[in-house]
């Protein structure tokens, strides 16, 4: 069942519990992202912590899921003229050399700078920065675990 929740790229912390176990199926079951291995019987405070744990993992894991989903639905609406000039602006090429590089007006570049900011909900260059860092880490994390899996 675990093999089959990872092949299927699942989210929630699995706590993984036997009385048939042995130290290299727990050492096994954790290298595979297990939350946590728990050898029967346990002790019932350690079952309600680990599951107190668990959750407060899950519901890390889901505000961060939401997070990247929110900011990628914010990048899937900008234009492809917005998109670049974010590149640019995120590489601190100022609206002027943006302008020149691009071919259009300085107000025209300081417009789309503009969008970007409010489309993106940006308070600043380094919150977009951060933004769109935690959206590249988040593609990057779930390339590797495709490639793993």
């Amino acid at each position: 069942l675990y093999a089959e929740l990872a092949a299927r790229e699942n989210q929630m912390p699995v706590i993984l519990t036997t009385a048939y176990g042995d130290v290299p199926m727990a050492v096994r079951a954790l290298r595979d992202g297990a939350f946590m291995f728990l050898q029967k019987p346990c002790r019932e405070h350690e079952l309600w912590e680990t599951l107190r744990d668990a959750l407060a993992l899950d519901l890390q894991n889901y505000e961060q899921r939401r997070r990247t989903a929110e900011t990628k639905a914010k990048l899937a609406s900008l234009t492809d003229e917005e998109r670049i000039v974010m590149e640019l602006v995120l590489a601190d090429v100022p609206c002027k050399a943006i302008a020149k590089r691009l071919g259009i007006g300085m107000r025209t570049a300081q417009a789309r700078r503009a969008a970007v900011f409010q489309k993106m909900s940006a308070e600043s260059l380094p919150h977009l920065a951060c933004m769109i860092q935690h959206l590249r880490g988040a593609s990057q994390a779930s390339d590797a675990r495709r490639q793993s899996a």
